[in-house]
């Protein structure tokens, strides 16, 4: 990283710091307490607060940004600061590739935020418009998050033309718009991102990606020898040993993230518990959101998760995977997910943290 002392670092910051004071002062008041990023001053203010030094500021808010990341992943990953601060980050160091790749990466990927993705990439493709990285990057978001084929591939054809473009925007560019959304194609570009990346978050982002797929791939496997078996004994099977006793599956895919396999008799699909859980904590995280809104409203917590759906705050009753549903507690309006197995991921269990 690039030295800039602590000191001069905190007149820079402080000498900046007095535009965002209301703004500070109103949180301070606030009951949930302040976000520090928050005090973050805008791009522009800090450039002019840099004393020719943007490049070191760029560092010492891209260390914040490593941290910003973390704490989501932990935590309610709200990442409501994202794209403000991966723009901060531009607006102090626009060479700093690595970190506007990883802010696109977050924002398509993590945040649910494909547009701020792609108008990061526009201003990066606008101001350096000789770099690949930025269109194939383009490209990925189209490809994997908007769906938007038509749109990928002409971003790869536009990568595969330029100097020091991988081989593998070509392949892409020469798929059919169909073929794009194969997962085969999905996993080409994540180790095509995997191969490309400078930074440990970067290639954390990638792996955990390819293990995703690997996880659709296991569960459509599963599921598929699960119906075929009923579909020849005329019931489920007792296990997964059953399975392949019987010589429709060679041996049950781990689960990537050290889950494990559950099949739903009601549905007949199997699911991973990881993607169970992962789909469970953000109903649960939405309905709590629900929640403190009619509360707001009513001045009380409603007697169900129904009453939720019935005043259209939520299009859909709570998931139940096996039967089993998020727990209620209308006393305190807490919801929380408690399945019978391991967590994997931190944070997808128990209660909300929002």
């Amino acid at each position: 990283m690039r030295h800039l002392s602590l000191l001069g670092l905190a007149v820079l910051l402080g000498g900046a710091a007095h535009v965002t004071g209301e703004k500070a002062q109103a949180v301070r008041s606030s009951e949930e307490g302040p976000d520090p990023l928050m005090y973050l001053p805008e791009g522009h203010v800090l450039r002019m607060a840099s004393l020719g030094h943007r490049n070191m500021i760029a560092d010492f808010v891209w260390l914040g940004a490593i941290q910003y990341y973390g704490e989501q992943k932990i935590t309610g990953q709200n990442y409501d600061q994202a794209e403000r601060l991966f723009q901060v980050i531009y607006d102090l160091d626009d060479t700093f590739k690595g970190a506007t790749r990883f802010g696109a990466l977050v924002l398509s990927q993590d945040a649910g935020d494909p547009d701020g993705a792609l108008d990061l990439l526009a201003r990066a493709q606008a101001e350096h418009p000789e770099d690949w990285e930025y269109v194939f990057d383009e490209a990925f978001v189209h490809q994997t998050i908007v769906r938007d084929y038509e749109a990928a591939g002409e971003a790869y054809r536009r990568a595969s033309t330029m100097e020091g473009a991988p081989s593998v925007a070509a392949r892409l560019a020469g798929l059919s718009f169909a073929r794009l959304g194969d997962r085969d194609a999905a996993r080409e570009v994540w180790w095509a991102v995997l191969e490309e990346a400078d930074n440990e978050l970067t290639q954390q982002v990638a792996e955990r990606n390819l293990k995703n797929l690997d996880m659709e791939d296991a569960q459509e496997l599963l599921t598929e020898a699960a119906q075929r078996f009923q579909g020849e004994h005329g019931r489920l099977p007792a296990d997964w040993n059953e399975v392949t006793a019987t010589g429709l599956l060679e041996r049950v895919p781990e689960e990537p993230f050290g889950g494990a396999y559950y099949l739903d008799a009601e549905t007949v699909e199997v699911w991973a518990t990881t993607v169970v859980d992962r789909r469970m904590s953000a109903i649960r995280d939405h309905f709590t959101l629900s929640l403190r809104k009619l509360e707001e409203i009513d001045g009380e917590y409603p007697a169900s998760l129904e009453v939720v759906v019935e005043r259209g705050l939520q299009r859909f009753p709570p998931w139940r995977p096996f039967g089993i549903t998020v727990d209620y507690d209308r006393l305190t309006g807490t919801v929380s997910w408690n399945p019978p197995w391991p967590e994997t991921e931190p944070g997808r269990h128990g209660a909300s943290s929002l």
